[in-house]
Formats: C-alpha cells, sequence, structure tokens
C-alpha cells in the first residue's frame, strides 16, 4: 500500500476515534500543492536543459570555436527550439534558431549532426533554420534574460496543468495536504497559502 493510502487511512481513524470529518483542503491548499509540484517539474527540467545546452556548446565549439553560446526557446506551438550564437568577424552575435526534434539531449543530437556534416554552415546547406539575426553584445545579453524569462512561465503554465489533469490529482493533494496538517510541517508555498487564508479569515 503506498503512502498516500496509508496517510488517508490513518487520518480516517483519527477522525473516527475523535468523532470529527478532517476538513477538506481549502482553495489556498490546492494552489499551494500545484504550485509545488509545478515548481518541481520545471526545477527538473531546467536542470536537464542546462545539462543539454553544456554538452551541446562543447560538442558545436569542438568544431567552430567561433561558437560562443547556446540556449534554448519555444515558438508560438510550444515547440522547442535551439538558438546558436557565433561571433562575427565585426564583433556583433550571429544569432541562428534551429528546431529540435525529440526530448531529452535534442540539442546535443542536433550538434553531432551538424559536426558529423562539417559544421553548421554545411548542414545549413542541406536543412534551413527557423530564424537568423544579428546584434551586439548588450542586445544578446537582454534577449537571453527574455527568453529565460518566458521560457520558465510557459514552462510552469504546462506544469499545473499537468499536475492538475494527473489521475490520482485529488487523492495526492489530499494526501499531501492532511499529512502536513498533521506533522505541522508545510513547504514554503504551503505556509504562504495557509498564511494568506488565515489573514484572509
Amino acid at each position: 500500500m503506498d503512502k498516500s493510502k496509508l496517510t488517508l487511512l490513518a487520518l480516517a481513524a483519527s477522525a473516527a476515534l475523535t468523532g470529527c470529518e478532517p476538513a477538506q483542503p481549502s482553495a489556498d491548499e490546492e494552489r499551494a500543492y500545484v504550485e509545488d509540484e509545478a515548481q518541481k517539474q520545471v526545477r527538473q527540467t531546467l536542470a536537464s536543459d542546462e545539462e543539454d545546452r553544456k554538452k551541446t556548446l562543447a560538442e558545436l565549439q569542438s568544431k567552430d570555436p567561433s561558437v560562443k553560446d547556446v540556449y534554448f526557446s519555444y515558438n508560438e506551438k510550444g515547440e522547442k527550439q535551439v538558438h546558436i550564437v557565433k561571433e562575427t568577424a565585426d564583433g556583433q552575435n550571429s544569432d541562428t534558431v534551429w528546431p529540435l526534434l525529440g526530448g531529452m539531449a535534442a540539442g546535443y543530437m542536433l550538434a553531432s549532426a551538424m559536426n558529423s556534416m562539417g559544421g553548421m554552415n554545411a548542414y545549413s546547406q542541406r536543412y534551413q533554420p527557423v530564424g537568423r539575426s544579428t546584434y551586439a553584445e548588450d542586445e544578446r545579453r537582454r534577449r537571453m534574460n527574455s527568453v529565460s524569462s518566458a521560457n520558465t512561465t510557459m514552462m510552469m503554465n504546462s506544469a499545473r496543468n499537468s499536475v492538475r489533469s494527473s489521475p490520482n490529482f485529488q487523492s495526492k493533494m489530499s494526501s499531501t495536504v492532511m499529512s502536513s496538517r498533521s506533522t505541522g510541517v508545510m513547504s514554503g508555498s504551503s505556509a504562504r497559502a495557509a498564511s494568506h487564508g488565515s489573514a484572509s479569515s
């Protein structure tokens, strides 16, 4: 029997002994649970992306030292893309955007494919990028910060939907909330939500 079922059974037994029914999770507690679970998913995704980014950059730089950075973004359809930033002869930044297929390590797989064909220039003779632009260093940093923020927002929205659409969402959420109440241990988001609910009452 899993931990969530054991927790619910223990709470039910306690309620039977005391003669009172435990209060159902409040709206604030539910939102806090969803936020916590979504943040866990996003942290895992970002960690995986960062590992792929580093491997992708190293692979590209092994054949082309002019590659100075890579980063990921998502298009309007939610499809993942990789930006390959190269330093031009005049000190500007050439940012070429490529679509990514597959899941984990998709950036590294694309970089390996490019190198096997002789580099990005040779690869682009056969496959077309989805975008290309040139800008100064300060603009590169601004764009990367903007993309990073947009990525996190998109991931959090997707993760929240994923958490709520889980088949066992209600049982897991109730078990986690009830367990937090019984032990007095709450996560940062849960504690803030409970505090907010108390202040509002």
